[in-house]
């Protein structure tokens, strides 16, 4: 898996007592060739579905979850994307491993945790060119952690997009 991007928070200069987090992302298309992109209400911004792998669990198997519980969709994966780091002002680095898949069929509605009904995820289906547009027009991008995500995000679209000749 290649590295696509490498994030930072500015002025860190010492990264002792960091948490490792690793956690599985994909560009889910749908069959009308559609993108799964939550909304964050609570903040006004989006974000691919995603997030951390769980002690235990495989890539595969956190992938698998994530995306079941952000869009209520089984996935197939169609390739690997590469991965992103992600270096945060709050004591974290993030690995995010980055997946295009597609959806094999909608199980259920999404399950959101309640961490993520309070932030006000939202499920939307939406074309690559859209995705862009939106994640680009986050009115927080004052805001270093959002502006990491906006970033991240943005990347993966941009590589499934290349990989799909779209």
């Amino acid at each position: 898996m290649k590295l696509l991007l490498q994030l930072e928070d500015v002025g860190i200069t010492d990264v002792t007592g960091y948490r490792l987090r690793s956690a599985a992302r994909a560009v889910a298309l749908n069959s009308e060739g559609k993108i799964a992109l939550m909304f964050v209400s609570n903040s006004n911004y989006y974000k691919l579905p995603g997030g951390g792998i769980e002690k235990g669990e495989s890539l595969g198997q956190a992938l698998a979850r994530e995306m079941l519980e952000e869009t209520g969709c089984e996935i197939e994966v169609v390739s690997d994307l590469g991965f992103i780091t992600e270096l945060r002002k709050e004591s974290l680095l993030q690995i995010s491993f980055c997946f295009l898949a597609n959806i094999i069929k909608t199980v259920q509605d999404p399950q959101f945790t309640d961490s993520e009904k309070e932030g006000g995820f939202e499920l939307h289906w939406v074309s690559f060119a859209e995705a862009e547009k939106l994640i680009n027009s986050s009115p927080v991008k004052r805001d270093a952690h959002i502006n990491i995500i906006n970033k991240r995000d943005l990347c993966i679209v941009q590589e499934a997009r290349k990989i799909l000749g779209k």
